[in-house]
């Protein structure tokens, strides 16, 4: 059994290994090319955790004669999920520090205006659809109130901590739910005679 574990460890750090090299690389050509908060590094985010998971559970069932159970298969793919997490939050962490010191006060700068405009959008929509009245709360927001947002309620999640905290539970909800589908989706165990 440790052995085992031994086993699907080794490749779930290297696979890991890998795949967050080429997330890295992915993340710094994005960063250069001006789309640090596109919906491309997301994805590239969410592609680099299931790559990172299957690849190892696939990986792990070909070494072990084809033979995966749903239970090795989850261990492998929350393994994977773990290191790639870890990889995902060390670029986090060099990408926010080093490479582009800015990126968490321009990330806070871009939900302020998008909580202005959102609240702009729902008084004119109260307005085109006739429900708009005098008790229509129109203060929207005040900077006391995008101040307290911001700083107070969100602010964890403008720092570089923050940062690589969402990555790393990312990656094991991602990795969780991909490690269930594929492990259940390729079990193959030994048929007892």
């Amino acid at each position: 059994m440790k052995e085992l574990f031994i086993k699907m460890s080794q490749i779930a750090a290297t696979v890991a290994l890998v795949t967050g090299v080429f997330y890295g690389l992915a993340n710094y050509t994005l960063h250069i090319n001006g789309m640090d908060f596109s919906n491309l590094q997301i994805w590239t985010f969410r592609l680099s955790v299931v790559a990172a998971v299957t690849w190892s559970m696939l990986i792990f069932r070909k070494r072990n004669g084809f033979l995966m159970s749903i239970r090795q298969g989850l261990a492998v793919g929350m393994l994977a999920s773990l290191f790639i997490g870890a990889v995902i939050a060390l670029n986090t962490f060099v990408m926010r520090e080093y490479i582009y010191p800015k990126y968490n006060s321009d990330l806070k700068e871009i939900y302020k205006q998008n909580l202005i405009l959102a609240d702009k959008q729902r008084i004119e929509k109260a307005k085109a659809d006739g429900t708009f009245s005098s008790t229509t709360d129109t203060t929207g927001w005040t900077p006391e109130r995008l101040d307290r947002q911001l700083n107070k309620d969100w602010g964890v999640f403008f720092t570089t901590k923050g940062g690589m905290a969402v990555d790393m539970f990312g990656a094991l909800a991602v990795g969780f739910l991909t490690s269930a589908t594929v492990s259940f989706m390729s079990r193959r165990v030994k048929k007892e005679n």
